[in-house]
């Protein structure tokens, strides 16, 4: 079993590796730019290499991510074929491949399983993974929905036709300068801008929700791709046609599909709800599942680790409720107070709101965290799984021993689990008790 364990290790570092032959092209296309020290360049060469840079990325984040991987609208078949086609433009294959693997992304965000997961590093999830030969087929069975339009097959399997007619348009509209500045600096450029959300957009930036992965809110990425630097806010929200979920949240992307959807080119944009914008925020003391799991890499994983993790999951949990609870009581502790102390005191009418508002928020913070306690269960299930496999391929003599570890360190998550439940009872018990007191308060002077 070691045996068939280290021919299987070997056979994924293998296809993690630079096919240097299929990745020839790529490469090249980043040296030939520095050619236009020969030729010259003209302005006519630097505005196309500006236009079709911001061109291209619209057909990137508005069509291949925004439509085809996430579908947050809709459109005509033509017109989904056009789209497609200005997609394909941007040399990253075509919407087919695109959209399956960004697909899986989603599905195994930061994990092991993810196409491109920072936990592999930086070079890895920023260029590494389109090197290798690892993820070059397109995923067929995660876009079926798209897969069974024939005109999108073909322009998946024959990606490279329209870069080909691109960059001899832009031979033939300027000359060989403008091939090299206009078509492949704008084509270089635009590669690292889209690559920078799978980098720089798991690495760098703020979390305003507790998702299971690394996501960041980035303005610097946002205006490189034109608004895709929301990152955490669309993994919390994948569905939603727009990722910057305020006004001060530049999303051009969205500007742009919007202005399209009044003139008729798309319809059934989808929108975030309120109570989605609300809920899983970090602020309202959820634990952010997400920084927390990328501390435990499983390729790495051991039983000490998953015994760690546990302990310090449950800790984090401990804490984010009791951070909760006591800035709530004290809210509502300084409301009685100020409504005690006051010459002109509230109606009766306005604590009962003021207590909704506060209910609402307790029940969004509950769902949240059973919400979480179930997704670690489940997390600490499979990393269950990865630590018995891999003793059973390397330690087959100490299986036994372990599982029965991991059984009884499996008992613990539980008692663990029951007994953050019954302190959250008690917690929302006493709150409520203190919001029963809200409502009935009468102004000081009645």
């Amino acid at each position: 079993m070691a045996t068939t364990a280290s021919a299987r290790t070997l056979d994924e570092a293998k296809l993690d590796r630079i096919n240097w032959r299929e990745s020839a092209p790529f490469i090249l296309l980043h040296f030939l730019p520095f050619l236009a020290i020969w030729t010259g360049v003209t302005w006519f060469d630097v505005w196309l290499c500006v236009g079709l840079y911001a061109v291209r990325m619209f057909f990137i984040t508005a069509v291949y991510h925004r439509y085809f991987a996430h579908r947050t609208y809709s459109m005509n078949r033509v017109m989904q074929f056009l789209m497609a086609f200005g997609g394909s433009c941007a040399v990253q294959k075509g919407a087919l491949w695109w959209a399956a693997h960004h697909r899986h992304h989603h599905k195994h965000s930061d994990t092991p399983h993810d196409v491109h997961s920072p936990l592999k590093g930086l070079y890895w999830c920023h260029l590494g993974w389109i090197l290798c030969d690892k993820h070059k087929e397109t995923q067929t069975e995660l876009i079926r929905d798209f897969a069974k339009f024939p005109e999108l097959r073909w322009l998946d399997r024959h990606y490279w036709f329209a870069p080909a007619l691109l960059g001899l348009g832009c031979y033939l509209a300027g000359g060989w300068s403008c091939f090299l500045i206009g078509f492949c600096l704008s084509t270089v450029i635009l590669w690292h801008g889209t690559f920078c959300v799978n980098s720089a957009a798991h690495l760098m930036g703020r979390r305003r929700y507790a998702t299971t992965d690394t996501s960041r809110n980035s303005l610097l990425v946002a205006l490189i791709t034109g608004g895709e630097g929301w990152h955490n806010n669309h993994h919390h929200c994948p569905n939603s046609i727009r990722q910057g979920f305020y006004w001060y949240e530049i999303d051009c992307t969205y500007y742009a599909l919007r202005a399209m959807s009044w003139v008729g080119l798309i319809r059934n944009l989808r929108m975030p709800a309120e109570k989605q914008l609300l809920a899983n925020r970090i602020e309202d003391g959820h634990v952010d599942l997400g920084m927390f799991y990328a501390q435990h890499n499983m390729n790495r994983f051991s039983y000490e680790d998953f015994k760690q993790m546990a302990s310090n999951y449950f800790e984090a949990q401990q804490k984010a409720l009791g951070s909760f609870v006591e800035s709530t009581l004290n809210e509502v502790k300084n409301i009685e107070l100020l409504q005690k102390s006051s010459a002109a005191p509230a109606p009766q009418s306005t604590w009962a709101e003021t207590a909704a508002e506060y209910r609402d928020k307790i029940q969004r913070f509950t769902f949240s965290m059973k919400g979480q306690s179930q997704r670690f269960r489940e997390h600490v299930s499979e990393a269950a799984q990865h630590v018995r496999t891999w003793t059973a391929d390397h330690s087959p003599a100490n299986a036994e021993q372990m599982a029965h570890a991991l059984e009884e360190t499996r008992e613990a998550i539980r008692g663990a689990a029951d007994k953050l439940n019954q302190t959250l009872e008690q917690a929302i018990h006493e709150l409520h008790l203190a919001l029963a007191r809200l409502e009935g308060m009468a102004p000081a002077n009645a």
